[in-house]
């Protein structure tokens, strides 16, 4: 099972604490099927858990016996599809959509615990989430840019405004975002999923940051190896040409320790002169050995 459909089984597992919550999860669930008109309800699902709590649902809120139609897929995989007929259609949509609009209604989410069971539902009915080791995003898939506009304000009001976009025949609300992935996993009631986006979010940004550390030494190693290089070359030039003997003591024992000591840093250096200097002041003395090697060879 994947880690999607995980997900929605474990919120199927939760039961509503109330008649209000029964309604905001029922209609989150309903609002967002395949199929929703006054004549017929068309709800489907590859969860055999989230099938059960739309039969539970409909039997709580309207009386109402339902018997999902089980479709083999294949050897791994069943689609449950439960058809609501004219009459069932149209009681429900006398409670929740009575001008025959369908939005999210103000009075059955208008308490908290209400609005976390409405989006619940909806994930049921159209949700998706990625796995935490891929890239994070949860997703919800709607028929229509009216439904996709209603439930992104709604989130917005929640956490913060989805981002739209358009895939294929749907219109797609959803969230990149770690942080908010877990937060909406959490809020639905999917706590240990949540603890796992959560737990990998950690432990790729400590591993991004030991590449960050490691990528800086490498290149750090990089710019002291081009120069020491470089000093070699200038300091083995003076000698060759007899000008290191003219240069002041410090700067001869300087030349000579990094000759001695091609392979050490600058600090490494510094602390073996007599008496110990500091790292700028070592960088300083190189750096003079290298501006006299390039002076006398240009005039030469």
């Amino acid at each position: 099972m994947s880690f999607s459909s995980e997900v929605k089984r474990t919120i199927a597992l939760l039961f509503p604490d109330s008649d209000s919550e029964t309604n905001a999860e029922l209609l989150g669930m309903i609002m967002y099927s395949k199929a929703v008109a006054e004549n017929e309800i068309v709800f489907s699902t590859d969860v055999a858990e989230v099938s059960d709590v739309f039969s539970g649902l409909m039997l709580a809120c309207f009386d109402c016996e339902t018997v999902p139609l089980i479709i083999n897929k294949n050897e791994d995989k069943c689609l449950y599809r439960t058809v609501l007929g004219e009459e069932e259609s149209k009681r429900v949509f006398e409670r929740y959509w009575p001008d025959g609009i369908l939005r999210i209604n103000a009075e059955i989410v208008k308490g908290e615990k209400e609005k976390a069971a409405f989006v619940r539902g909806a994930y049921m009915s159209c949700g998706f989430v990625n796995p935490p080791e891929k890239s994070y995003s949860i997703e919800f898939r709607f028929d229509n840019a009216d439904l996709a506009a209603d439930f992104s304000s709604f989130m917005a009001g929640i956490f913060e405004m989805p981002k739209l976009t358009v895939r294929k025949t749907n219109q797609v609300a959803y969230y990149r975002n770690g942080n908010i992935v877990g937060d909406v996993l959490s809020y639905i009631g999917a706590k240990i999923e949540a603890f796992e986006v959560m737990n990998a979010q950690a432990y790729k940004s400590i591993r991004n940051e030991q590449n960050r550390q490691t990528n800086f030494e490498i290149a750090n190693l990089s710019k002291q190896a081009a120069s020491s290089v470089e000093q070699l070359e200038a300091i083995e030039w003076l000698i060759k040409n007899k000008k290191l003997s003219k240069l002041s003591s410090q700067l001869k024992m300087t030349a000579r320790l990094r000759m001695d000591n091609p392979d050490l840093s600058l600090s490494e250096l510094a602390k073996l002169e007599l008496p110990p200097v500091s790292k700028s002041q070592e960088s300083k003395r190189l750096k003079h050995l290298i501006e006299l090697y390039k002076s006398i060879k240009s005039k030469q």
